[in-house]
This record gives structure tokens, sequence and C-alpha cells, in this order.
């Protein structure tokens, strides 16, 4: 939170990563508070944290892993396990705005609607 404070002044925007290890719900919501009253967008990984003074979240979509999913277990249950890599990742994002700090920002020209950006997209 310190570190943040101190940043806030120099950027317009901060891509906040999810780490529970350093980052309380208490923290959190200070570090959010703050953006807003320095005009700071902040993204982030879940999409609570929009309600909380979040500008933008980017998550996953259930179906996306349950597809990647359903195809790694078939591989591994046809014994198709040879470069198979140690992370799979993800084919969709979507992306949410919060429109009440989007037009704080001046970017209240922006679609509330969910965004789904897919790899072949």
């Amino acid at each position: 939170l310190y570190l943040f404070k101190r940043l806030a002044a120099e950027v317009d925007g901060f891509w906040l990563f999810p780490d529970n290890r350093i980052l309380s719900t208490g923290v959190l919501r200070e570090l959010l508070r703050y953006a807003q009253t320095h005009n700071v967008g902040v993204l982030v990984s879940n999409k609570t944290l929009l309600s909380w003074g979040a500008l933008l979240s980017a998550t996953s979509r259930p179906t996306d892993v349950a597809a990647l999913v359903r195809d790694i277990v078939e591989r591994i249950a046809a014994g198709d396990t040879r470069g198979l890599p140690r992370m799979t990742p993800l084919s969709a994002v979507e992306l949410q705005l919060n429109p009440s700090v989007a037009a704080r920002l001046g970017a209240s020209n922006l679609s509330p609607e969910p965004w789904v950006l897919r790899e072949h997209d």
C-alpha cells in the first residue's frame, strides 16, 4: 500500500495482480479508494473488486475453463500425456468495466457491457 501511494502520483493506471500473501481485504479496499481519489484506474482479476472501485476486471470464463479441463482429462484418460504443458493457457478472457469509475476518469463513452476476447479474435 505504501509503494502504491508513492507510485499513484506518477501513473494513470495500475494492473493489480492477485496476491493474497500481501494484500488483505482491508489493504485492497484502501488501495482502491486511494486510486479513485488520485484518478488512477486499476485493472483487477476479480469482478468483485469493481464494486470496491476498480476500473476494469479481466477474468476467465467458466465455459473456457471447463472446456480446457475436459480436454486435458480426456488426454490423460487416453494415456496421451506426452507434451502436456505444465500450465494450460486460457483461450478467452472477459473484460468488465466499472462505468462510474470510467466516467470519473473521463472515459464515459466506453460500453459497460462485458467484452470477451478470444485467442482467435
